[in-house]
């Protein structure tokens, strides 16, 4: 299967795969909601209505992402209002099209270089930092 039909998949197709990876994990579904509501703001139940109207993984992702800037506005203005100033219109998020950008060029490099691999655990490193985050920190 190419990664363009997987990015084109509906979320219904793909939320099994997730349920069955945290269940043998050793977690329940009832974990993997709270976490999916708390990163895009799905309750289980409107989660439950994306699935059941099929919603294409690329829509899901785009309402992700309206979720974030929501909440990216709000932190402004409670930052604005604690008195802390900068530059608004220029600040980092993962999200931007040129962080991402730099992600995936950033990971080429590292398969180019044959220090990609698959392993156990995952090393999540920081691009910004340019170091290794602690696990605490995910």
């Amino acid at each position: 299967m190419s990664k363009q039909k997987i990015y084109d998949m509906s979320f219904s197709k793909i939320f099994p795969l997730y349920v069955a990876k945290i269940e043998r994990k050793g977690r329940n579904v009832s974990e993997l909601y709270s976490v999916i509501e708390w990163l895009t703001g799905y309750t289980k139940e409107l989660l439950e209505e994306a699935i059941r109207k099929e919603v294409s993984l690329k829509e899901f992702r785009q309402e992700c992402r309206e979720f974030a800037k929501n909440w990216v506005e709000i932190q402004k203005r409670q930052f604005n209002r604690f008195g802390i100033q900068t530059d608004w219109k220029n600040i980092y998020l993962t999200m931007n099209r040129q962080a991402e950008l730099t992600i995936v060029s950033e990971l080429l490099k590292f398969l180019e270089s044959e220090q990609l691999y698959l392993g156990f655990k995952p090393v999540m490193w920081s691009v910004v930092e340019q170091t290794a985050l602690a696990e605490a920190e995910i």
